[in-house]
């Protein structure tokens, strides 16, 4: 599994469907959505979080150390 917007439905499905909490870290969606490659977890979530220096499209809020939450349809594809 390589495709970006994939990666993101799938930790979308994973908080709706409480697998994951709604403020979660990279290990957390690693237990949660497996399948990914370690990298994509590791780099993800600060790749596409709020304010990210490449601008890259905004997903996620980072809301404490190593701790992230959705924001919801402003981060849709």
């Amino acid at each position: 599994m390589s495709d970006e917007k994939s990666f993101l439905d799938t930790i979308r499905e994973a908080v709706s469907d409480g697998r994951l909490p709604s403020a979660f870290s990279a290990e957390d969606v690693e237990h949660a959505c497996p399948g990914w490659g370690h990298g994509t977890y590791n780099a993800y979530l600060w790749k596409h979080a709020e304010g990210n220096p490449g601008r890259y499209p905004e997903y996620f809020r980072k809301v404490g150390p190593n701790s992230f939450e959705l924001l919801g349809d402003r981060g849709s594809m």
